[in-house]
């Protein structure tokens, strides 16, 4: 009769993985220039390497590369030179674990490109037609430039007066994308002529 104690254990995992997927971008607001790495951290060791999409960037099936001695993948994505138009655009994954059973989630990041400048209106509070002013404004000598920017600014824009100001931060005008300064045109005495306003 046979004693020993040899056997073969099985193992049955019938189980989707699950993944996390994050990136190194804040906002997920992307220039035409970025870079961004996408990372998969998947539940449970994969059978091969998953790739990713991205929707409408002509990335299909990327293969992504293993972080040494884990479950997580990266895919660096580097926007530069892609000519992509401005939208939105939707990283997915795909991956099987080591009995096969593929991953059927529907995690994704959805990022935003955004290649364009913004666009900038100027408004005073000079009430002459030809924004004519003088060192003596009435009633407080003051007058208001507004700046309007068509789209959310990332820093507080900054404000150039020829032979004035230099590079002097503006005031947001709360919940837009306004921002003010107040310019004294009585202190420094100016000499007459013609002064630019600029902003950036």
């Amino acid at each position: 009769t046979y004693a020993g104690t040899d056997s073969i254990t099985i193992t049955l995992d019938s189980t989707a993985p699950t993944v996390t997927l994050s990136d190194t971008d804040d906002d997920n607001l992307l220039s035409a220039s970025d870079t961004v790495t996408i990372t998969a951290a998947f539940s449970e060791a994969m059978t091969a390497t998953p790739t990713v999409s991205i929707s409408g960037a002509s990335v299909s099936g990327a293969i992504m590369t293993q972080i040494s001695g884990t479950n997580s993948y990266t895919l660096n994505w580097d926007l530069s030179g892609s000519s992509l138009n401005d939208g939105i655009y939707t990283a997915t994954v795909s991956g099987a674990d080591l009995a096969g059973n593929a991953y059927s989630g529907t995690d994704s990041i959805t990022f935003t490109i955004d290649s364009t400048p913004p666009t900038v209106t100027f408004t005073d509070t000079v009430t002459d037609i030809n924004n004519v002013i003088s060192t003596t404004y009435s009633p407080t000598n003051t007058v208001t430039i507004t700046a309007s920017f068509s789209k959310s600014m990332a820093a507080t824009p900054t404000i150039y007066i020829t032979g004035v100001v230099t590079n002097v931060a503006m005031t947001q005008i709360s919940g837009t994308n306004s921002y003010t300064y107040n310019w004294n045109t009585s202190t420094p005495t100016l000499a007459a002529g013609a002064y630019s306003v600029t902003v950036s």
